[in-house]
């Protein structure tokens, strides 16, 4: 789902781009691009304490090769979930003191 997200994203953007009458090759700046991404990063790496800035490096590593969980988890977490929640709204009235 995620790549039909990007794709979706890329083709709005370098398509409406292209029928806006703009030459695709133009986009393609190397130097811009490091100068935008450079000082985003530069600005990322000021703000944060670096406890952050290695969290956040962990964090990309799971988007690049997950967490170790998978679909049959979180199904197995959601039906766990209705169950307490019709427990709870079966005994809503009940007091336990």
């Amino acid at each position: 789902m995620k790549t039909v997200g990007l794709l979706a994203m890329l083709g709005s953007i370098f398509g409406g781009f292209m029928i806006a009458g703009g030459k695709l090759i133009s986009v393609w700046q190397p130097a811009e691009i490091l100068m935008i991404a450079g000082g985003a990063f530069g600005a990322f790496l000021i703000a944060n304490p670096m406890v952050i800035v290695r969290a956040t490096g962990r964090h990309m590593a799971y988007m690049a090769k997950g967490t170790g969980f998978n679909r049959a988890y979180f199904d197995e977490l959601l039906m766990l979930l209705h169950t307490l929640f019709e427990m709870a709204r079966k005994r809503g009235g009940e007091q336990g003191s």
